[in-house]
C-alpha cells in the first residue's frame, strides 16, 4: 500500500498487531501496534497519531524506518521515541493529510 493513501482507519484494526522494522543488514525489530488516534479539534485534515511500543533492547532514535505488516506491505513511517517504560521504549507517528477537494 502506498503511504499516501493509508488512513486512520487501515491503523485503528490493526491495534495489538506487530510491525516489523526492518533495521538493516539483515536486522529486524518487532513493534506492536498500541494506539490509533484521530486528531481532535478544528483541524482541516484527517490527521491521527500512532503508538508503538517497543522493547527494552533495542532503543530507536527519531527516523524514517520501514515498517512491514502482513497487510499494508511496508511502509516508510517516522518515528519519534517518546517515553521510555520499564518494559520498554514507546514511539509516536503522527499523519497529517489536507483534505483535497473534488475538481
Amino acid at each position: 500500500m502506498d503511504l499516501g493513501e493509508v488512513t486512520h482507519g487501515h491503523f485503528a484494526e490493526l491495534i495489538g498487531q506487530v510491525f516489523r522494522v526492518d533495521l538493516g543488514e539483515g536486522e529486524e525489530l518487532e513493534l506492536e501496534l498500541a494506539e490509533a488516534e484521530k486528531m481532535k479539534g478544528d483541524r482541516p485534515d484527517s490527521a491521527f497519531s500512532l503508538l508503538f511500543k517497543g522493547p527494552r533492547e533495542r532503543f530507536l532514535e527519531q527516523h524514517v524506518y520501514e515498517l512491514e505488516h502482513g497487510s499494508l506491505g511496508r511502509l516508510p513511517i517516522f518515528l519519534v521515541p517518546i517515553s521510555e517504560k520499564q518494559d520498554g521504549f514507546v514511539y509516536e507517528a503522527v499523519f497529517t493529510r489536507m483534505e483535497r477537494e473534488e475538481e
